[in-house]
Order: structure tokens, then C-alpha cells, then sequence
């Protein structure tokens, strides 16, 4: 009895160049073959059956502009003619934006005799201190980093008003404080509110913290 042809053995199948420790690769088997130089050059160019339409037609077009501007620079009357079709049109000052403070059209000019400036008196501390409360309030909260807002202060703390620098708000006694301690007195106080109603209000039970008492 004649025995049967052995069975080919099967060899796992793995993605070319992957090599696999200990797997011998079957007889007859080739290494894929790498493409020669000439062959890389040829992938990219123009005309090249590697190239698709459309990339084709892009790198044209790119040999074609890049021919036609080094032409360009070497003809400088043609230079000459773009610089001075373009010198109309460079930013001038005036295309900036415009200021956001008020210009009016039409100034009106006032006759010298009027006066330009603010009287001098104006920002003394006896004027300071025939001005009512909320003119004082006022100077201090819209005339900031002047010597104007210090003669208001000044005039303030002078009517036993004292600002807290936490929450930018002048505080006035309303009657002897509940508590007094080395930190901080509790009590019933008046405040301005300046960024309501614009005037004044009552709290009641309100500590004030030395460490928010301005000393200047």
C-alpha cells in the first residue's frame, strides 16, 4: 500500500516587512523589490503616469508662475509700473479709526476776554469747604488722581466721613458704635452710595475693620 503525499505545511501570512522571530520564511519566497532611483525621480514630475490629474495640473501651474515672476523681477520698468500703481493707494493717517472722545464739527472759537482756563480759586481749600456733600462726592468719583479729588477727600474726612478701600465707599457714624475692639467698631452707619441711587443710606450692624480704614 503506497502512503500519501505529506500535506504542504501552512505558513501564516504577515504583511510584507514584518519579520517574525523564529518563523521561517518558505522556499521560493522573494523580498519585495525596492523601487530604483530613477523610479523615485520620476514619482512627482509632471507627466509622470505616477502623478495624478489634478497634482499634475497644480505643479503646471506652480512651474508656470515661478517662471513668470523670475521674468518679472528682471524687467524693472515693469517694477517701476507696479510701485507706482501702488503708491495711490498706501494707509495714509487719516484711514486710521476714529478718536472715541467728543470732536465737535463746527468749533466755536470764544472771544479771548472768556475765560480758557478754571479759575485757579477753584481748587483751593476754602472753596473745597463751602461745597455741599454730594459735590464733594462727586469731585472724588469722577475727577480721579487730581488735586481736586485729595481737596475733596480732605474735606470729607474734615465731616467725619471715612473711606473703606475694600469696598471704595465713604462710611459716616450714624451714632456711638455698639462695640469697639483694637480690629474693628460695629454699629449704625451712614454710607453714600455712589454706584446706586447717589445717595445716602442707613446700615445697621455693620463692622468696620480698621485694615480697611484709609489713613491718607
Amino acid at each position: 500500500m503506497s502512503s500519501l503525499p505529506a500535506a504542504p505545511t501552512a505558513v501564516p501570512q504577515y504583511p510584507p516587512g514584518v519579520n517574525v522571530p523564529g518563523l521561517q520564511k518558505p522556499s521560493g519566497s522573494t523580498e519585495p523589490i525596492a523601487p530604483l532611483a530613477q523610479d523615485r525621480e520620476a514619482v512627482g514630475r509632471p507627466g509622470s503616469t505616477n502623478v495624478f490629474t489634478g497634482q499634475e495640473n497644480l505643479l503646471v501651474s506652480f512651474d508656470g508662475a515661478k517662471q513668470k515672476a523670475t521674468n518679472r523681477m528682471t524687467d524693472l520698468n515693469h517694477v517701476h509700473k507696479l510701485l507706482e500703481a501702488g503708491y495711490p493707494n498706501m494707509p495714509q493717517p487719516q484711514d486710521t479709526a476714529k478718536p472715541k472722545y467728543y470732536v465737535p464739527k463746527n468749533p466755536h472759537q470764544t472771544p479771548s476776554y472768556y475765560p480758557q482756563m478754571p479759575n485757579p480759586v477753584l481748587s483751593t481749600s476754602r472753596v473745597f469747604a463751602q461745597l455741599d456733600v454730594e459735590t464733594l462726592f462727586y469731585v472724588f468719583y469722577y475727577l480721579p488722581g487730581t488735586y481736586q479729588q485729595y481737596l475733596a477727600a480732605k474735606e470729607l474726612k474734615k465731616q467725619s466721613w471715612r473711606f473703606h478701600v475694600k469696598y471704595l465707599t465713604w462710611f459716616q457714624r450714624h451714632s456711638e458704635p455698639q462695640a469697639i475692639t483694637e480690629e474693628y467698631e460695629q454699629g449704625v452707619y451712614v454710607y453714600f452710595d455712589w454706584e446706586g441711587s447717589w445717595c445716602q443710606r442707613k446700615k445697621s450692624d455693620f463692622r468696620f475693620e480698621y485694615r480697611y480704614l484709609s489713613e491718607d
